[in-house]
């Protein structure tokens, strides 16, 4: 992979960047939040209650908890379709497709829980299995995306955020991080053309390794330099959303580069 060593990753400060991320934090989550609005929409599955979740935090540690305990040998598939709205209702306002009709076609969430609990449990233990090999290689990563085709409106933005909280939380060998709107675009600028999900995986293991980054911290950290920077399009558009003129040079490049 050494096309990928040879991607030039932004040097900001990765680290202050994953700890603003705006997906963890204990900030209280209001009406108009992304995160308040994608419960909203999971609530609509009928397991989850988005009053029980004031903070992003305190759902992130229920994922982790639920993702913890749960025998994926021996689940029903409400425990299972639980954690699948948690994650769903973290991911944000997007993530409606999987709760209400579209073109006069209820999803299969709603209309056939049982079988889309089966479908979502055979991509796990898919996942698992994958995250959990000494090395990945480019089919591997191939497969797994593709087993995202049987899991009714799910594609890899909300996809791979089930991929990351499964693997994280089961501190498997590797970990599939998010790969959404904003982190296509945004690493679309860097390498000139959008990555394959097995590169964005590598660049970010690079970012980690080349800097001595604790795990998650080049994917978190990159994310939160863009929620504060830019908009989230393809390609983006500089926004700046606070006061800081932390990396704010480093945010300006890019946009020399859009």
């Amino acid at each position: 992979m050494a096309g990928l060593s040879a991607i030039k990753f932004p040097k900001i400060d990765y680290n202050y960047w994953a700890e603003k991320h705006p997906f963890y934090d204990q900030i209280e989550l209001k009406k108009g939040d992304s995160v308040s609005i994608g419960l909203g929409h999971a609530e609509k599955g009928g397991l989850i209650k988005k009053q029980d979740y004031q903070d992003a935090k305190t759902l992130v540690d229920t994922i982790k908890n639920k993702i913890n305990l749960i025998d994926l040998n021996e689940c029903d598939y409400e425990e299972l379709l639980t954690i699948f709205d948690l994650i769903q209702g973290w991911g944000g306002k997007m993530g409606k497709l999987c709760y209400w009709p579209s073109k006069g076609k209820v999803p299969l969430r709603i209309s056939n829980p049982k079988d889309f609990a089966n479908n979502y449990l055979k991509i796990i233990k898919l996942l698992i299995d994958v995250s959990g090999q000494e090395s990945l290689t480019e089919d591997t990563v191939k497969e797994l995306e593709k087993s995202l085709r049987n899991l009714d409106n799910v594609g890899m933005p909300f996809g791979s955020k089930h991929f990351f909280f499964w693997s994280w939380f089961r501190k498997k060998q590797n970990i599939f991080y998010i790969y959404d709107t904003r982190m296509v675009a945004i690493t679309k600028i860097l390498n000139g053309k959008k990555m394959s999900y097995y590169s964005y995986l590598m660049f970010l293991n690079n970012i980690e390794q080349s800097l001595k980054l604790a795990t998650g911290v080049a994917e978190r950290g990159l994310f939160s330099f863009s929620h504060n920077f830019f908009s989230n399009d393809d390609p983006p558009k500089f926004v700046n959303l606070s006061d800081t003129q932390k990396d704010i040079q480093i945010a300006k490049a890019f946009v020399d580069i859009i």
